[in-house]
């Protein structure tokens, strides 16, 4: 298993872990049995699905209507959560950057500071991307912001942020906070065409035309794969192993992080 970061012209050392495959893909399928149960025990899912109902007006079955009763929909999720939104965007903090050693530089880097940040906190890219977060939050009862390094965004690269359906997210349900610095595990189901995972995939072109087929991709029709979409689990998680001659009465133990892309079983 590797994982590779591009930098500039520089790549990062390679991730190795001396385990085998199968070894890796039981922990993995492990955490997610024990997320389905976590889900399936408090209803997540079903819970997620009459929200919507509420949200869009659609609790309403008009068929099963008697002639004396009203056609009225109280949308009070709707409601609520315009009401909260607007309050909570409205309440943006400010930040003050204050210089460390008095002079007239760093004071001047420091309200270069302050500014540039109060502009990324007020910008509308932002309120969009935390007006859809906390929507999710009141349908899915959780957001997930997920935020990574885009090279071709502006001139030098920039950070990226994506608000991610509570759907497409596995978490280790046994962490105690809500934050992924204290999970285990979390997964993500990216879903791109065929083509873009060959192109960032190159090597493994063939796996994962294989695994398209599985899904329905008729390759006479989309030869590249441009058409067809395919989900892949984006799995980051942590791993320790037992330290060079373990000793159980002085137990060492060396932890990492890793990224792998997980397609099927």
């Amino acid at each position: 298993m590797n994982d590779q970061e591009q930098k500039g012209d520089q790549v990062a050392p390679q991730l190795s872990l001396d385990l085998e495959d199968d070894q890796l893909a039981q922990f993995i399928e492990n955490y997610e049995k024990k997320y389905d149960e976590f889900d399936k025990l408090h209803k997540l899912t079903e819970r997620r699905k009459e929200n919507r109902k509420y949200f869009f007006g659609r609790q309403l079955d008009e068929v099963e209507l008697k002639e004396y009763e009203r056609r009225y929909v109280d949308n009070v999720i709707k409601e609520g959560e315009d009401t909260l939104r607007t309050l909570v965007l409205s309440r943006l903090p400010d930040i003050v950057v204050n210089p460390g050693p008095e002079s007239q530089i760093s004071r001047e880097m420091s309200d270069l500071i302050s500014e540039a940040v109060n502009k990324t906190l007020q910008s509308d890219e932002l309120k969009q991307l935390l007006t859809l977060a906390f929507r999710r939050h009141t349908l899915d009862l959780t957001a997930v912001i997920k935020y990574y390094w885009n090279p071709s965004k502006g001139k030098l690269g920039d950070i990226e942020w994506e608000v991610i359906p509570a759907k497409n997210i596995k978490i280790d349900s046994s962490a105690t906070r809500n934050n992924e610095r204290y999970m285990k595990m979390v997964i993500h189901e990216v879903e791109k065409c065929l083509y873009d995972w060959i192109i960032l995939f190159p090597q493994k072109e063939e796996q994962l035309k294989v695994f398209a087929r599985t899904k329905g991709w008729q390759e006479a029709g989309d030869p590249d794969g441009r058409a067809f979409s395919i989900r892949v689990q984006e799995i980051w998680f942590d791993w320790k192993e037992k330290a060079d001659n373990f000793d159980p009465e002085n137990p060492e133990f060396e932890s990492m992080s890793g990224i792998l892309w997980k397609a099927g079983k």
